[in-house]
């Protein structure tokens, strides 16, 4: 199975690409005029930016290895819930919960994948997934829910 993955741009892509670009002007700005506030709120603003950027570019690239050289696992669709641990505008994203039963440990390890803002219930069509491992760390991992629609804009 061949695999591809971008990095999508959506909002809060454009929003750190903002962040960082408003901090480096305020910082270019500050180091102009020597106002050290100034200088404070740009480099506050840039390091937002750039490490949300940062942190998305590395997972895109996990995901890339992972789909190479990862452990190909089927795990069980469990449930979908809502991730209360992200808040936007006042909601929950959805994300999907699969196990798998390690059968070397007698260990079941538990896989989350990505938010969704929509509830993906209704096209779940499998009682399993696709789920790659990094090896020796499952905790690094990613489910394959590409037959999933994409949200319209």
């Amino acid at each position: 199975m061949q695999y591809s993955r971008s990095i999508p741009i959506n909002n809060i892509n454009i929003i750190t690409r903002i962040f960082a670009v408003i901090g480096i002007l305020v910082l270019i700005l500050g180091i102009a005029i020597l106002e050290p506030i100034t200088i404070g709120l740009g480099s506050i603003f840039f390091a937002i930016g750039a490490i949300a950027e940062f942190l998305r570019i590395r997972r895109a690239k996990q995901i890339a290895e992972l789909q190479q050289h990862g452990i190909l696992l089927q795990a069980k669709y469990q449930s979908v819930e809502r991730n209360t641990t992200l808040t936007v505008n006042g909601k929950n994203p959805y994300r999907i919960v699969c196990q798998w039963l390690d059968p070397n440990t007698n260990q079941i390890h538990l896989f989350y994948s990505e938010n969704y803002w929509y509830d993906p219930t209704p096209y779940i069509d499998r009682e399993h997934f696709e789920v790659r491992v990094l090896p020796g760390n499952f905790k690094i991992n990613y489910i394959d829910t590409s037959f999933l629609p994409k949200l319209a804009k």
